[in-house]
């Protein structure tokens, strides 16, 4: 588990000052990163807390920048957890079912069932598989890994695999798709280092 995103309040002893720990540096980044996408997002507070607790956990685990993971959530659903697109996809990273399967079949999801894919945490953690499934894929490229993430790693091995740039990317929506991603990342760490003064 996380540490809490908020330091809370140190007891009150009787004639004594005291404080609680001061937040570290990654829970005043969440908190930063948690405010701005709430405001932004008009989304509220408690659930944004929770979607970016999971995906700093993911990240741990996956070895993934989390904000990368919080950028994929902000263009495929506006962190909305029940978004379900014209083809299928579910939840805040948007995973088709296939997708999910093979996600499961490759991590040891014994127990996962589509409709699991409703669950932010779950949600969240499988997309954040395949994320780190296709950087690995790709060589560590962030732009082949999101386009793939978008268009499918079929259509990425034929624009240039772990070669690829977003010039090379054949679709518009892809190209601008992955361009996204990657500003909204540039945001998210614009937005808390203004916040933490970094």
């Amino acid at each position: 588990m996380l540490p809490l995103l908020r330091a809370e309040a140190a007891p009150v002893v009787q004639g004594a000052i005291q404080s609680g720990p001061a937040p570290t540096a990654l829970q005043k980044e969440q908190l930063a990163v948690t405010e701005y996408i709430a405001k932004r997002y008009r989304v509220s507070e408690a659930a944004v807390r929770n979607y970016v607790a999971t995906a700093y956990r993911a990240g741990a685990q996956y070895s993934l920048d989390p904000l990368l993971i919080l950028a994929v959530m902000a263009v495929e659903s506006s962190y909305n957890p029940v978004a379900e697109s014209g083809v299928g996809a579910k939840g805040l990273m948007q995973i088709l079912p296939s997708t999910a399967q093979f996600i499961a079949h490759r991590s040891g999801g014994t127990r996962f069932e589509l409709r699991d894919l409703a669950n932010p945490q779950i949600n969240i953690s499988y997309g954040s598989w395949y994320l780190r499934y296709l950087l690995d894929r790709y060589d560590g490229n962030e732009v082949a890994a999101v386009a793939a993430y978008n268009a499918g790693h079929e259509r990425v091995d034929d624009w240039g695999g772990s070669g690829l740039e977003v010039a090379d990317i054949r679709f518009a929506e892809t190209e601008q798709y992955t361009r996204d991603v990657m500003d909204k990342r540039g945001e998210y760490r614009d937005k808390y280092r203004a916040e933490l003064g970094l």
